[in-house]
């Protein structure tokens, strides 16, 4: 009875181990990807000057001096972004993500962080820079 529950227990064991080596060998295989996106603030839009490691970008046009980015990466992808703002102080805000720095006048300023939530997210200026203020947002789209 005895040698029974204990080679039951160790083929529990065994079955248990199986699983969770296959799940490490799952999360394994979903390696993390990396973006670079150099952008420049001004008034007052977001403009990508030079990027790696996204899946694409576009503006929607909202006046002849303002637009909407909109950035599409893909899940589990660490994103650096380089910002200068050209003109005047700025800001940038992220909802969704830990995005909230100053962006003095012609000093580049680095954000790090990892997109692992999908969805549409809205990124902001968050220094008042004048009347085109509220129309000086895009959007992070993960994928």
């Amino acid at each position: 009875m005895k040698n029974k529950i204990s080679i039951i227990l160790i083929l529990i064991f065994i079955l248990l181990l199986a699983i969770l080596l296959v799940n490490i060998q799952q999360f394994q295989r979903e390696e993390l990807k990396s973006a670079t996106i150099i952008m420049m603030a001004k008034q007052w839009r977001f403009e990508i000057v030079n990027h790696t490691g996204i899946l694409k970008y576009e503006y929607i046009s909202i006046g002849e001096t303002r637009a909407n980015l909109t950035i599409w990466i893909s899940k589990n992808t660490i994103v650096i972004m380089k910002i200068k703002s050209i003109d005047v102080v700025h800001g940038i805000g992220m909802e969704g993500y830990p995005v909230m720095t100053i962006l003095p006048p012609n000093e580049e300023i680095k954000i790090k962080f990892l997109a692992d939530k999908i969805g549409k997210f809205k990124f902001y200026c968050t220094v008042f820079c004048g009347t085109g203020h509220p129309d000086h947002i895009g959007y992070l789209i993960v994928i």
